[in-house]
């Protein structure tokens, strides 16, 4: 295992280990580490920090997507993940809520590098770092189409996808829009991943439509 200089937590703290070393770490040895270790931690500019748990409306918002990516991703020989699957560049390694990956070369059993759907639920603590950091490197993926930063506080997404013609372009959706996705083909109401959670003026919270 490699020697790690130490563990930021994801809202920026830094969590103090025993004799710590502080240096970088590459690729290689980031992904060694996460492959050996017991919890979960991204990779940015060579150091690691430390993944915090999320709360139970950000886990149905993501759990919610991931349901109707799935059956799309599946029929067209695509891999859908939920929370626990890593992308990893040569310049990152971050663990998204939810991520689709058409490419049928998968570089390993822990990670994926092209995926064509990423989506992050903002969490009060890392919306500002998801909207900025992890955005911009999100859009460096070559392989990318969509990217969806969704809030779990109203029912606003932000939906950034990329032009035929490599351009990214943006849109902001709320309750009365459809997210139109082609990767995998999807058309899928705002309001879709919010059935439940009180932010439907006429669907009180816990309580699901039949």
């Amino acid at each position: 295992m490699c020697s790690i200089g130490r563990v930021a937590g994801r809202a920026g703290s830094v969590v103090p280990m025993s004799n710590p070393v502080f240096a970088l770490i590459g690729r290689a040895e980031y992904l060694t580490f996460e492959r050996d270790g017991q919890a979960r931690h991204e990779w940015v500019g060579g150091e690691i920090f430390a993944m915090t748990g999320g709360s139970a409306r950000h886990n149905r918002i993501s759990g919610r997507l991931f349901a109707r990516l799935l059956p799309g991703a599946e029929s067209n020989g695509c891999r859908a993940y939920v929370a626990d699957m890593k992308v990893v560049t040569a310049d990152f390694g971050y663990y998204p809520d939810v991520m689709v990956v058409c490419d049928p070369d998968m570089p390993g059993e822990y990670h994926e590098e092209r995926p064509c759907l990423i989506a992050e639920v903002l969490s009060p603590s890392t919306a500002d770092r998801d909207r900025r950091e992890k955005k911009n490197a999100y859009l460096t993926i070559p392989t990318l189409a969509h990217l969806l930063l969704i809030r779990q506080d109203d029912t606003q997404i932000e939906h950034y996808f990329r032009e035929p013609d490599g351009r990214w372009n943006h849109h902001q959706l709320g309750p009365d829009d459809d997210i139109v996705l082609r990767c995998p083909e999807l058309r899928l109401p705002v309001m879709d991943l919010y059935i439940g959670l009180g932010l439907d003026p006429d669907q009180p919270a816990g309580r699901t439509p039949r």
